[in-house]
């Protein structure tokens, strides 16, 4: 240990001007049992005399405090979590909600991460809008919102200004690019760099939640962002999936040389390693096409 556990987080409260509004009574919380205990009971004074009763319980419940410990850090096996570093528990977005709006008002995050107010939001029959700067966060959301709420995109929710073209693709943050190509390709992305030579893997297995049981089921994936992706490149992936003892794999790429192409084809023949070279034009097509049928 280095440092002790940090184990909360400070929120800063802001307000436009004294008239903000602020509802305090759908945020009480239960007495404790203690508090139970002496309700009733008589205040003695200080010359020994009993001078008044203990106010009664509000039968409503008590106002938290400004330190809101009832409320528990996410579980590493929450429902609710979904691996994202600063995600926050619903509960906590929620009591913020209740206290400064109303059903029906509009709730803007516009640093809004993995969505976490979005979904408060919803079950709290508040309208929403998020924005985010990272293209993976919205794609993050957009999977909340459809697998935890059973929202459908194009639907009841909409994802406005994510890169539509490659010239757009190619100016994203290389991570940001590497999640957004695995992500479309229907993996699961590999994080920060690259896993000795894997960006991402595709498994073999429709609910990619429940890995455990087939966690060496799965494709490799190399992701490229650059253009003519040749025959050096294809043989660097050749090299993981060997080390990976895989026969299958992907490659995504802008475009490929001729190199790459008669690579692949020879280390099928000889080898039997069958590697897809898919372009990042192949994957947005899919994404229109699957769009469409949403929408339909």
């Amino acid at each position: 240990m280095k440092n002790f556990i940090r184990s909360h987080d400070t929120i800063f409260y802001y307000v436009k001007h004294k008239a903000a509004p602020f509802y305090a009574d759908p945020v009480r919380l239960p007495y404790s049992e203690a508090s139970k205990s002496r309700e009733g009971y008589m205040k003695q004074g200080i010359s020994g005399a009993f001078k008044e009763k203990i106010c009664k319980l509000n039968p409503k419940g008590k106002f938290p405090p400004d330190w809101w410990s009832d409320i528990p850090p996410i579980r590493p096996n929450a429902e609710e979590r979904v691996g994202y570093p600063t995600q926050k528990p619903v509960n906590l977005i929620k009591r913020i909600l209740l206290c400064s709006s109303k059903e029906d008002d509009v709730v803007l995050d516009a640093f809004c991460g993995c969505g976490t107010t979005l979904v408060a939001s919803h079950h709290l029959k508040r309208r929403w809008l998020g924005i985010d700067i990272s293209p993976t966060a919205c794609r993050v959301i957009a999977n909340r919102l459809q697998k935890h709420l059973g929202l459908v995109e194009g639907q009841h929710f909409f994802v406005r200004d994510l890169p539509k073209n490659e010239q757009e693709l190619k100016q994203m943050h290389p991570l940001d690019f590497q999640n957004w190509a695995v992500t479309a390709l229907g993996g699961i992305s590999s994080g920060k760099g690259s896993d000795k030579g894997i960006d991402g893997k595709l498994y073999l297995v429709e609910n990619k939640q429940d890995l455990f049981a087939n966690i060496n089921s799965f494709y490799p994936i190399q992701v490229k962002q650059r253009e003519k992706v040749g025959r050096a490149e294809i043989d660097a992936f050749e090299t993981a999936m060997r080390r990976e003892k895989r026969n299958e794999g992907y490659v995504v790429a802008f475009s490929f040389s001729k190199g790459s192409f008669k690579e692949v084809e020879r280390a099928y023949k000889e080898e039997g390693l069958n590697i897809h070279l898919i372009t990042v034009q192949d994957l947005i097509k899919q994404a229109e096409d699957r769009l469409i049928e949403q929408q339909q």
